[in-house]
């Protein structure tokens, strides 16, 4: 890979809404492990906080769950950012798979209970 095309008027709408102190909640798509990078490196590029990156069946053991769902909530209360993969696992064979609700319905259900305000970011690279 030799480029990497970046919209910098979309850009520019996501910095807007960090700087207003809104989480931004980084979705990509997990067709490969360059995934987490250049969303990484797209922020590092564009002055944003890196994001937190949640991953793994963590979130499922019991105790530990409920722990790192309020961990995640403190963190997108205090307007910092997490990346998360919508399906859960790495695509091994090119297509998009099920998304995995655990994680996305929490944030959703606090953003909902007006807990704090976030900006859904989908990727795919």
């Amino acid at each position: 890979m030799t480029h990497l095309l970046v919209s910098p008027q979309q850009m520019k709408l996501v910095v807007e809404a960090e700087k207003t102190g809104t989480p931004l909640v980084y979705l990509p798509l997990h067709r490969s492990h360059l995934d987490y990078l250049m969303i990484t490196w797209t922020a590092w590029h564009f002055g944003l906080r890196l994001p937190h990156i949640a991953s793994g069946d963590n979130l499922n053991l019991s105790g530990l769950g409920a722990v790192l769902h309020s961990y995640i909530e403190q963190l997108l209360g205090k307007g910092l950012s997490i990346e998360f993969f919508l399906e859960g696992t790495r695509c091994r064979f090119g297509k998009s798979q099920l998304p995995k609700h655990g994680l996305i319905s929490n944030i959703v259900k606090a953003v909902q209970e007006r807990k704090f305000m976030a900006l859904f970011l989908p990727f795919y690279f």
